[in-house]
């Protein structure tokens, strides 16, 4: 009939039979009805999930109230019987009054979701819109009935009966729960993938540079990770960069609860790891943070001393501690010279913290020769010169017996050959500023002398006694048939007395003797002074020199020593003259031997009973001395010598002060020295200074 039964819509107009074909305007079933296919989006909350039953707190009337004339104004369902007066606070009395007395209580009961429609063009937190403009929720409803985002969450906004932050829990409670501490957020774009924290809340932690930390907001509950990183920040305080920050959702500058992200931490006395060698580490070890937390070292590894043993042979070493955070918990890096004197030849080792008493080194005999070569007095001197870095790097070292090392940075092999205290058994120590340290070239060093012989009338007295020297007397007697030599011999008679100065003569006879029959041309002056000083003359020159090749050199120059020391004698000390007389030897020395460079070292050894008379020539004379590295001075004294100012005048040329008790000693001690040239650095209780190494 024309008239259209299905609307734009494909609603029909008139109706539908029970088959569901339109119905056409007669009323009757429209069998050619054509039906439009259309897309309808379908609306569903998420799936599975099960609404919550949110609840909420009322206050309702205590059932059973009566009135004072014993009339129930409320019953069992807590509804007032007489009805509530105008304020809707008191329940009516049965005679129709405000009933003051009314009692209140506080029920949950279930809370009714909102039921929409929801603001329109809601979007969530990546912008897509998830509300239609009907105010639909296009990707569901959460248990509030409010929007679902396209992630599944509920979206907020101002007025909604959903919290902001339903899964919030008190920052304390959260703490507490993950045994952690607040902190509050700064940014520092820097920090890469690392966390800073102060090194007080990282120790408070139980943890170490370079572990898992876990952070987490209290309201969103979003979380992060990271390593830490130990810097100067505030202990309230906790690092981040701004990527860390958005990634862990932390919101309206929230504290954040930080707490350990490291699995369970087994505490151990002792630990048995493979051991890694590095070479130029310092004399130090290494262990990872986890192996130092197991040993309960945590953050203390400053001056903390590891040791490593062999189980197997008792083998052990130590050295000081460092945290690597790169390392594994069952690895440690060991200075390999270090593990190379402990003796321990296996690549796994019981590792503990050190707990025997690390004693302090009064003093210290070190060997010293070149890592290539054969320059012995080289090294030794450049050791003398920087001695402030020669105990600074001995220092990083905790010492045991047998230690050797390599001291690159100067090119010299070390090795410890005597201490005190004795580094015997399973003993420990280290090097202090105040360790007297004595430098022994253990290759063989040739070197030049000058004695200097005090021949003043108080080198006259007979107190020096004759022990034990037997042997040199009967060695000079068979190497010197002159009938001067075997005269002034016989005044050493075993038990008696001999004035001083023949004492010294002696001395510098038996001195000159070992020099010849060392046979490396080394040269020798001799330089006596009272009132005034000199040096003697050996046939137009002021040395005696051992290889010269003329007859009987050593037997004519010990009758001169006799003749000049042994038989003469002056009033005065004139020390400070014989000291700058033995300057310009010095001088003539390395002129001859060509510079100062090239030339040999010089020994320089000072003999008197007394004190300086020319006023402080003396010291002038020692402060120039000291200064070349290549002289080293040494004093015996004898008599009423003044033992202070001769100590320190000699160990600031790197020698010692000797006062021999017997004839004895004195010459054992110059036999010593005629061949072995030590020197012995200065102590000093302030820091040594420090020059830098070439």
């Amino acid at each position: 009939m024309g008239v259209m039964i299905v609307d734009g819509d494909g609603n029909c107009v008139f109706g539908a039979d029970d088959m569901g074909y339109p119905l056409d305007s007669t009323g009757q079933p429209f069998q050619q009805a054509q039906y439009l296919e259309k897309v309808v989006e379908k609306r569903v909350p998420r799936a599975g999930a099960a609404p919550a039953v949110a609840k909420e707190k009322v206050q309702v009337l205590v059932p059973n109230q009566v009135d004072a004339y014993g009339m129930e104004i409320v019953d069992a369902s807590n509804n007032p019987v007489y009805g509530m007066d105008p304020s809707g606070w008191y329940a009516m009395d049965s005679a129709g009054q405000a009933f003051e007395q009314t009692q209140w209580m506080e029920v949950e009961v279930e809370k009714q979701p909102e039921k929409g429609p929801f603001p329109p063009n809601l979007t969530d937190s990546f912008g897509v819109q998830v509300v239609d403009d009907k105010g639909f929720a296009i990707y569901g409803s959460d248990e509030f009935n409010q929007p679902l985002d396209p992630n599944g969450k509920g979206v907020w906004w101002e007025g909604s009966s959903r919290p902001k932050y339903p899964d919030m829990i008190d920052i304390g409670a959260l703490a507490q729960k993950k045994n952690g501490m607040v902190l509050t957020p700064r940014v520092d774009n820097t920090l890469g993938d690392k966390f800073m924290l102060s090194a007080r809340n990282v120790e408070a932690l139980g943890l170490y540079e370079g572990m898992m930390i876990e952070i987490e907001d209290h309201k969103t509950r979003g979380t992060g990770a990271g390593r830490i990183k130990v810097g100067s920040i505030e202990d309230r305080f906790i690092g981040m960069t701004q990527d860390a920050y958005d990634a862990a959702n932390i919101v309206e500058k929230d504290d954040v609860v930080t707490s350990s992200a490291e699995p369970p931490i087994e505490k151990r006395e002792v630990m048995t790891v493979n051991v890694k060698t590095m070479d130029d580490f310092g004399g130090m070890c290494a262990i990872g943070p986890r192996l130092s937390l197991s040993l309960n070292l945590g953050g203390r590894s400053t001056n903390e001393v590891m040791s490593f043993e062999d189980p197997l042979t008792g083998s052990f070493g130590a050295a000081k501690v460092k945290i690597d955070p790169e390392l594994p918990e069952n690895m440690i890096k060991i200075d390999s010279e270090i593990y190379e004197a402990s003796g321990i030849g296996s690549d796994q080792v019981e590792i503990r913290i050190n707990r025997r008493k690390i004693i302090p080194i009064q003093e210290a005999t070190i060997g010293i020769n070149p890592i290539t070569g054969d320059q012995v007095w080289e090294v030794l001197a450049k050791a003398r010169r920087f001695v402030g870095n020669l105990k600074s790097w001995l220092s990083n070292y905790i010492v045991f017996k047998d230690l050797k090392l390599r001291w690159k940075q100067a090119g010299a092999l070390i090795k410890i050959l005597d201490s005190k205290p004795d580094l015997s058994g399973d003993v420990l120590a280290e090097f202090k500023p105040t360790t007297n340290i004595l430098l022994k070239p253990e290759g063989l060093v040739t070197f030049n002398a000058i004695l200097i012989i005090d021949i003043s009338r108080s080198m006259m007295a007979r107190d020096l006694l004759v022990a034990k020297i037997g042997p040199a007397i009967e060695g000079i007697k068979a190497a010197m048939g002159a009938k001067e030599i075997q005269d002034f011999l016989k005044q050493f008679k075993e038990g008696t007395s001999v004035p001083r100065r023949i004492g010294a003569a002696f001395a510098a006879i038996l001195f000159l003797a070992e020099k010849v029959g060392r046979g490396f041309g080394e040269k020798v002056s001799i330089v006596r002074f009272a009132d005034t000083a000199e040096a003697l003359d050996f046939g137009g020159r002021p040395y005696m020199e051992g290889s010269s090749g003329e007859k009987n050199v050593l037997e004519n120059t010990a009758k001169q020593i006799v003749d000049q020391i042994g038989n003469a004698y002056g009033q005065a000390t004139s020390m400070g003259q014989a000291m700058l007389t033995a300057q310009e030897l010095i001088y003539k020395f390395q002129d001859i031997e060509g510079g100062e460079e090239q030339a040999k070292p010089i020994m320089l050894i000072l003999l008197t009973d007394g004190a300086p008379t020319d006023q402080n020539n003396f010291e002038v004379a020692v402060q120039e001395i000291a200064k070349n590295q290549n002289v080293v001075f040494y004093v015996i004294g004898m008599g009423q010598t003044d033992a202070p100012r001769m100590t320190a005048a000699a160990t600031s040329c790197g020698g010692e002060y000797f006062e021999p008790a017997d004839a004895g000693e004195l010459l054992i001690w110059y036999s010593k020295r005629a061949r072995d040239l030590q020197v012995r650095l200065k102590s000093s209780k302030k820091k040594e200074d420090e020059l830098p190494m070439v």
